[in-house]
């Protein structure tokens, strides 16, 4: 210690109770400050502490760089001015004690007032003692951070701010959260079901919203009405796309609409390039799934994708073969399809193959010939065919 220096100043712990006593013999506020602020000893700063009562003194000794944690957290904790804990609360150089002054507060506004600042660093915690709908709202929508934002939703239970966030919100995971917070509600059963202007407010966000970092699932809905109208207007081809394999899953979509389907989900499958994955893909398998379930089977509409020219060779040549398999009624009616279907897709044999990359023609119908029933060879004529260009056969 320099000569002439107040005894609280000292860095030996061997005169602490000399440096707490000098504190307590000090009454005059600006020496009481300089203890609280440069005392080498925290048990005298905390001694020092206990004199003041100045809440914007208390403050400076907690913005203090050189000030301890401890000494913070007992600063603020000595603090009741509720203006002056939230500008400390919106200070970072107060960690930690900006948390504790948040856990002071209770007045809604003031804990608005630091969830939109862009200072401090503890915005969640004052979101967390947060209960007006309007306020998490209106912090969802316009906080400076990213994990205020997130908190607000976390915290909402309106699905009608919810529903405004979804149209209002600029940042995408924002959007993305209030779409998660309210399936997660309604699967919760926290959530009463939507009223139908709600419901139609969700649906016209649906179909608008096109940035596909919104984690949006079709599975929510399950009219066939709204499915239609997302895989008819929605701006995202990844959700009209999931809508088309709901609706293709449905009983009551019509066999009739299947090979208009399927064409614009190959049209769209060929433009859309994703390394993972492809929706207009996995819609297609889909409706081709549903093409091949002999419990939903139409010979009539096997003979409309095979008659399509725009049908690719492959996939005609499956719908060809499933018109030849024994699991039909093997009725007139069957008979004559499986006559013009054969004929329409020998008209096409060249097309087909070029289309699929054969080398030839011969052996594009080569191959399908090896899936269609022995027993049709002769009717058709493929039994001299297949001696002269098989040679597989033995």
């Amino acid at each position: 210690m320099r000569l002439f220096e107040p005894p609280w100043k000292t860095s030996k712990r061997e005169k602490l109770s000399e440096a707490l006593a000098s504190v307590r013999d000090l009454n005059d506020l600006k020496k009481l400050r300089e203890a609280a602020l440069y005392a080498y000893l925290p048990e005298v700063q905390s001694e020092a502490l206990k004199r003041i009562t100045d809440p914007h003194v208390l403050s400076e000794v907690i913005l203090a760089n050189s000030t301890a944690y401890e000494i913070r957290r007992e600063a603020v904790r000595r603090i009741s001015d509720p203006e002056v804990l939230a500008e400390i609360a919106m200070r970072r150089q107060a960690y930690p004690a900006d948390g504790d002054a948040i856990a002071l507060l209770s007045d809604p506004e003031q804990l608005r007032r630091i969830a939109l600042s862009e200072q401090g660093g503890e915005q969640d915690k004052a979101v967390y003692k947060i209960r007006k709908q309007d306020i998490l709202g209106e912090i969802a929508v316009n906080a400076k951070k990213g994990s205020a934002r997130k908190t607000a939703i976390r915290c909402i239970t309106d699905p009608d701010i919810l529903l405004n966030i979804l149209s209002s919100a600029e940042e995408v995971y924002t959007r993305s959260e209030a779409f998660d917070r309210l399936v997660q509600l309604r699967k919760s059963r926290k959530l009463p079901e939507l009223s139908e202007a709600q419901h139609q407010k969700l649906i016209e966000y649906i179909i608008h919203e096109n940035d596909r970092n919104v984690r949006i699932e079709t599975d929510e809905f399950q009219t066939t009405d709204d499915l239609a109208r997302i895989y008819r207007e929605a701006a995202r081809y990844d959700l009209r796309a999931k809508a088309l394999s709901r609706l293709v899953l449905d009983e009551s979509f019509p066999n009739g609409c299947l090979l208009e389907v399927w064409k614009t989900t190959e049209n769209n499958r060929k433009v859309v390039h994703n390394t993972f994955s492809n929706p207009w893909q996995d819609a297609q398998q889909i409706i081709e799934t549903r093409i091949s379930d002999i419990s939903k089977r139409d010979p009539q509409v096997l003979l409309e994708f095979i008659r399509d020219p725009d049908v690719t060779g492959n996939y005609a040549a499956e719908c060809l073969k499933y018109l030849f398999e024994k699991k039909h009624d093997d009725s007139e009616k069957i008979g004559y399809l499986r006559d013009e279907a054969f004929a329409a897709f020998l008209r096409n044999i060249p097309e087909y193959a070029a289309r699929d990359k054969k080398d030839s023609p011969e052996e594009y119908l080569l191959c399908l010939a090896h899936s269609i029933p022995h027993e049709f060879y002769d009717q058709y004529g493929l039994t001299v065919f297949m001696e002269e260009y098989d040679q597989t056969a033995e």
